[in-house]
């Protein structure tokens, strides 16, 4: 076992009082602790998410609607093209699960057991 030399003792100090000074310097930060409970009012304008879609939801309140339009000649005039679909029959399997082929057969079959008194 070798004893180390003063130069290394040197080295070593320095480099660990130089990580010492750049952790404080770097990682520290400002030194005032931070308040671990902090108050925020529930929506503050800069939290409330989507707040371009509220602004719009709220406009919607000042727009009238004209009632007079659904008794007028063209709406009336207006003819209905939809389409009847027909009824389908059931679609699928009753289980899905079970393999293809097996679908009459039902599962495994308990057998009675007689109780002996």
């Amino acid at each position: 076992m070798q004893i180390p030399s003063k130069k290394n003792i040197i080295i070593f100090v320095a480099i660990f009082i130089a990580a010492f000074i750049g952790y404080t310097f770097f990682f520290k930060g400002s030194g005032v602790p931070a308040s671990l409970t902090t108050e925020k009012p529930l929506l503050a304008q800069s939290d409330v998410k989507g707040k371009d879609l509220l602004r719009v939801l709220l406009s919607l309140n000042n727009i009238k609607l004209d009632e007079e339009i659904f008794s007028s000649e063209l709406f009336t005039s207006l003819e209905d093209f939809t389409i009847a679909l027909p009824e389908t029959g059931p679609s699928g399997r009753k289980n899905p699960f079970v393999p293809i082929g097996k679908e009459g057969e039902s599962g495994p079959k308990a057998t009675p057991t007689k109780v002996i008194k």
